[in-house]
């Protein structure tokens, strides 16, 4: 579902285009060395849209991609026609750690995604919470500290099939939510993607409406809470695949 660069991993967000002096496709190339398989792999999206009825749009390649397959992609991209209200198309990651970089072997750290130019990062996406182990609280200093050094943050949601079935989907958003409102100081520069879980390889499809009655309890949340405690500016909903 959502989700950018890991560690290791590429991916591309879309809000406007910008004119940089270097092309993308060098400046990718020029920094990141990916190794996965040649197969084509499916990649997820997300599809963010806010009151202002502005798109924000992100591609995911998870643990894929090549030099090849990344080199065409990026050309592909260079040679598109955008629409004239795209600003500009930018490169994220998918996971940053928690503090300032140092021993912590495996991770990436938030100063090394700005050094190679990444201005988002997706954080508490489903496979690091269910697969990697990451909890609500940990997940929230690790936006906290993206944020409070320039990165904007993709901040992942959702609930799982068991949690669904039980009734809980509310409770399980808003309890994650929870954990990034504790955590930072605004929502400026945060962009929220509500997964449904429940239907990733599970044979499930979520419907439209089944993700839009979740987006606007989410946006009554969120106004509610930012009215107490945080100014609430941006407020994205966000699905994908």
């Amino acid at each position: 579902m959502a989700s950018m660069i890991s560690t290791n991993c590429a991916q591309f967000s879309g809000l406007r285009r910008s004119s940089p002096t270097q092309s993308y496709s060098q400046h990718v190339n020029s920094h990141l060395r990916l190794v996965s398989s040649r197969r084509p792999r499916r990649s997820s999206s997300v599809v963010a849209m806010a009151s202002s009825n502005k798109f924000f749009v992100g591609g995911n390649w998870k643990c894929n991609g090549t030099k090849e397959s990344i080199t065409k992609l990026v050309s592909d991209l260079n040679d598109a026609k955008l629409e004239a209200d795209v600003d500009r198309i930018e490169i994220a990651a998918q996971n940053s750690w928690v503090g300032k970089g140092g021993a912590f072997t495996g991770e990436i750290s938030v100063e090394q995604l700005k050094d190679i130019g990444c201005k988002w990062v997706v954080l508490g996406h489903s496979e690091r919470r269910h697969v990697i182990g990451e909890d609500d609280q940990f997940i929230g200093k690790k936006a906290a500290y993206a944020l409070s050094e320039g990165l904007g943050v993709i901040a992942c949601i959702g609930e799982q099939l068991q949690e669904r079935e039980a009734g809980k989907t509310f409770d399980v958003c808003f309890q994650q939510l929870k954990a990034y409102a504790d955590a930072i100081p605004s929502w400026d520069n945060v962009v929220i993607a509500y997964e449904p879980v429940w239907a990733i390889g599970t044979g499930k499809v979520a419907t439209p409406e089944q993700a839009q009655e979740v987006h606007a309890a989410l946006r009554d949340w969120l106004k509610n809470m930012s009215q107490q405690t945080l100014p609430l500016k941006h407020v994205l909903s966000m699905e994908g695949q």
